[in-house]
């Protein structure tokens, strides 16, 4: 409690080099359990409480990390740094930090060249205001049943910047008032924007919540990744209101098919105005062929606001998307809300096939004056397909369930029930030429 150090570690360096060069401790297992490490400080950049240089196994359990500091212009490391020829597996478990910084990685640094890091059981909260939480370029990550995030407002951090080629698991963990700010702009919960290497890459993001986080694009997570091993399934992405998109994923044009699964995206606001992912914030671009597909499986989207179109999502708006086929299944709509008078849940407007598929829409609503497609407006140049669908309770001026624009070839409505949308006009408005 209270140590200061000069060049790393605040409270203690292992695997250091002694004065002769020799290498000390780095063949070591190293165990840290039930220890605090409070108020110390590191003066030269890395490691405020720990700066660790291990070969092997090292493990640090139901400790505590608390106002822990690195100093210094490019610090890195607030409460534990891994300097860059570790080799070492890491499993840190049931261990709180709090009040930890420095410029970046106020929490943990983590090294290249680590076998792989578990992190499991944890609290991450309230540590610095600038930079990330966590800031990692190890090739194999698990992070599960922790939460990682700020327990106030106006603090600004993001919770994990990836920033090489990596192997990650992030597993029920939650993201909470996570704000990327500055120049570390993307990405609040989650920024993935790694180098090019000739590592395959697989990322899953599953069961995880992510709650008021913040940033210019990608508020939850942007992920700009080239595989296609992608993972986005059981996720809540919620109380997103700072009118930026929430969910930004940029694949290669490789990339033909992904998918959302099992997710909720509720209470978010996105000023989507020309651009895709209306109220839910949800840019998805890949592909770019027309046997490129975008699905959605069993989501839910409740009480979602657009600026524009789409008080739900929004797709084929932009060139980068027009090409790529929009399919959702057994999906639920619920009160999401459209001001820019087009498509109180959904807005299509590719150029190629569409599918809407044993889905719900309910007490959905466009506003402003001429509004029209309560539910959802087509807007494109191609077939959809509806079938199986329940429209409930959904209003506009016109066309309280379902609007149709004249550019579109066809829409095949299929075994729906659509019922009480609306007081007066009509239920479906086709445009006069379709």
């Amino acid at each position: 409690i209270g140590n200061s150090g000069q060049y790393a570690a605040g409270a203690y360096a292992f695997g250091a080099y002694s004065p002769d060069g020799e290498n000390l401790q780095v063949n070591t297992n190293i165990l840290f359990d039930s220890c605090t490490f409070a108020d110390n400080t590191c003066k030269e950049q890395k490691g405020g409480a720990l700066w660790i240089k291990s070969n092997k196994l090292v493990e640090i359990t139901n400790c505590n990390f608390t106002n822990n500091k690195a100093l210094g212009a490019q610090s890195e490391g607030g409460a534990i740094y891994f300097e860059n020829e570790a080799t070492a597996t890491v499993i840190i478990n049931n261990t709180l930090f709090r009040k930890n910084s420095a410029i970046d990685a106020n929490v943990f640094y983590l090294a290249k060249k680590l076998n792989s890091v578990l992190i499991t059981n944890c609290t991450i909260t309230t540590n610095g205001n600038t930079g990330s939480s966590i800031k990692t370029i190890c090739p194999q990550l698990l992070i599960e049943k922790s939460s990682i995030g700020y327990d106030r407002y106006d603090l600004k951090g993001r919770g994990i910047h990836i920033t090489a080629p990596c192997n990650f698991t992030i597993h029920s963990t939650n993201f909470s008032n996570c704000y990327a700010n500055e120049s570390l702009s993307e990405g609040g919960g989650i920024l993935y924007d790694p180098v090019e290497t000739d590592l395959e890459e697989h990322l899953i993001i599953e069961g995880c919540t992510f709650t008021n986080c913040r940033g210019s694009d990608g508020c939850a997570c942007y992920i700009k990744a080239k595989s296609e091993n992608i993972t986005f399934h059981g996720n809540t992405i919620e109380e997103s209101r700072s009118g930026k998109p929430t969910f930004t994923l940029d694949l290669p044009s490789t990339i033909k098919e992904f998918e959302i699964s099992n997710c909720i995206f509720q209470n978010n606001l996105c000023n989507s105005v020309d651009n895709d992912g209306g109220g839910s914030g949800l840019v998805l671009t890949f592909g770019g062929s027309e046997d490129s597909t975008a699905r959605f499986t069993s989501c839910k989207f409740i009480s979602n606001k657009a600026s524009s179109s789409g008080g739900a999502f929004a797709y084929g708006i932009t060139k980068d998307t027009k090409k790529i086929q929009i399919e959702f299944k057994h999906c639920y709509f619920s009160q999401n809300s459209a001001k820019g008078t087009e498509g109180g849940a959904l807005y299509i407007a590719t150029d190629v096939h569409s599918l809407i598929d044993s889905c719900i829409f309910m007490s959905n609503k466009a506003n402003g004056s001429g509004a029209k497609g309560g539910a959802v407006t087509i807007n494109s140049t191609s077939d959809v397909e509806l079938s199986n669908i329940t429209f409930e309770s959904n209003t506009a001026i016109d066309g309280h369930a379902i609007h149709v624009f004249d550019s579109c070839n066809s829409v095949t409505i299929n075994g729906s029930t659509i019922r009480n949308n609306g007081i007066s006009a009509s239920a479906i408005l086709i445009d006069k030429s379709s």
